[in-house]
This record gives structure tokens, sequence and C-alpha cells, in this order.
């Protein structure tokens, strides 16, 4: 599954990089998320108690964010996956690059996304808007929690 979009904050791309890779930040800005946390300086872990009832995504459960590339404050590669007791795994490449608008920043991402074993179900029109309500509902938080 590929997912290309954008995302215009009220913020300075500074700012958003930074917000990006705060713990405690992401934690109140992603849905269903308890804890953020960094077992290295190149990975992120997210624990998620799934607001999606889907089979395969019910939480909780653990993504590991990988940073693999970081250019301050205007690129970031991610790659994250989940591999859960239960309905296979998530692994995702996301590419991120902010640049500057007049009333703040864009954010421009692109994502390619596999599913195996049971969750591989869900790559279908329903479970990506659903997908994309979520993400939509992540920026939306993370804007507010960045110009508080």
């Amino acid at each position: 599954m590929d997912i290309k979009n954008s995302y215009e904050f009220q913020a300075p791309r500074e700012k958003v990089f930074k917000a990006l890779l705060d713990p405690s930040i992401m934690q109140s800005s992603i849905p269903g998320c308890t804890e953020v946390w960094y077992p290295n300086p190149n990975r992120m872990k997210v624990r998620v108690a799934s607001p999606v009832p889907l089979p395969g995504l019910q939480g909780p459960y653990d993504i590991a964010v990988d940073i693999l590339e970081q250019q301050e404050p205007e690129n970031l590669v991610l790659q994250a996956g989940r591999q859960g007791n239960i309905g296979g795994t998530i692994d995702a490449r996301i590419h991120l690059h902010l640049s500057d608008t007049a009333t703040g920043s864009l954010l421009a991402y692109e994502a390619h996304i596999e599913l195996t074993g049971l969750i591989a179900f869900v790559d279908n029109p329903i479970f990506q808007e659903v997908f994309k309500h979520s993400l939509t509902t992540f920026l939306k938080n993370l804007n507010t929690a960045i110009t508080k």
C-alpha cells in the first residue's frame, strides 16, 4: 500500500521537525498511544492500545520506528514496523519533507507499507480510509500540540 499526501502546520518547520522526534508530543498526538520512548538514539518505540477494532490490529502492541536519515529541519526517513502476537506484521518506509509556507510549514509525506499475515486483508479501500482518518487525526493533534 502506498500513501502520498501533505499537511500544512501553523508552525515553522524547525518546530515541527523537533516535535516529530519528541516522545511526549508524539504520545499526546498518536491516537491510542500510551507510551513513547527511545531505547537508543536512532530507535523510537511507540506503544498503542489500538483504537481500531479490526482483526490483527487489536492492541496493545509496540511499533518500532528507526530513524534512517535525518537532515534537520527538512528531511526524515523512517522505517516503522509492528510484529504482533497475532495478525501478522506491518512494515513501512516513510519519507517526510518539510518546507516553509507563508503561514508555517508544509509536511509532504510518502509511505510504502507492506502487510503480511491476517492483517494483510485490511489492504483494501475500507482500511485505507480508516488509516487515512487516523493519520489525519494524528496530524491535527500534532499541530495542536505544537501551537499551544
